[in-house]
């Protein structure tokens, strides 16, 4: 999860990148269109390209930034705060705990939903270790 929210925090970085770059291009267009008047049509259409191209990269943002928001608040509505979220992936990651959940006993990939179920057992054990942590509304197994 931590790997989907950076790569989306990239993502959004560079979308902003191009369209700071976009928006140049269309300002300096639109100068072009008022020193040559015989070109207007071409100029015109380019700075009308520009201008669309700038308002899909501000979708593109968009969508980014709630995709990114949405991960954040996904992860972080199990846990008493952002930071506890934090710490439980950082956990689990260095634990390898996340890859040995997609296992049967036997070793066999298991269902998703014994994954689910496997993966809120694990998450509420390795809560009840932290003295610093209530679990709230989820009952003990």
């Amino acid at each position: 999860m931590q790997t989907q929210i950076a790569a989306i925090a990239v993502d959004v970085n560079l979308l902003r990148a191009d369209l700071r770059v976009v928006a140049k291009r269309s300002v300096a267009t639109e100068q072009q269109v008022t020193r040559m008047p015989s070109d207007m049509d071409t100029l015109k259409a380019s700075v009308a390209i520009l201008k669309a191209k700038t308002r899909e990269l501000e979708a593109q943002v968009e969508d980014a930034e709630a995709k990114l928001k949405v991960l954040h608040a996904g992860r972080s509505h199990f846990f008493q705060s952002p930071e506890a979220a934090w710490d439980w992936l950082e956990q689990n990651e260095e634990t390898g705990k996340p890859d040995s959940l997609h296992r049967g006993s036997s070793g066999s990939p298991r269902g998703t939903a014994e994954v689910h179920t496997a993966a809120h057992r694990s998450n509420r054990r390795n809560l009840r270790k932290r003295s610093d942590f209530s679990l709230g509304p989820y009952p003990e197994s």
